[in-house]
């Protein structure tokens, strides 16, 4: 039991990563479109910094529960 709650925190780690650098990578470049406008300039500046929030917190808990489970070996 102990090795699939690891694997699973695990790979809600690595997803949480992949997804947290997409949004990194979105806040970065900005906008998307052909054309963006200063507006959708800011949306994506709004979505990214939600979403690294959103995809950084987990990631940290993930990352302590993580470092617990090997703490009790």
């Amino acid at each position: 039991m102990k090795t699939f709650v690891r694997i699973f925190v695990d790979l809600c780690i690595v997803i949480l990563l992949v997804l947290f650098a997409f949004f990194l990578l979105y806040l970065h470049t900005g906008s998307w479109e052909m054309v963006p406008t200063e507006e959708d300039q800011g949306k994506a500046l709004v979505v990214s910094a939600f979403g690294m929030i959103v995809t950084g917190v987990p990631c940290a808990v993930c990352i302590g529960l993580r470092a617990t489970v090997l703490r009790k070996k």
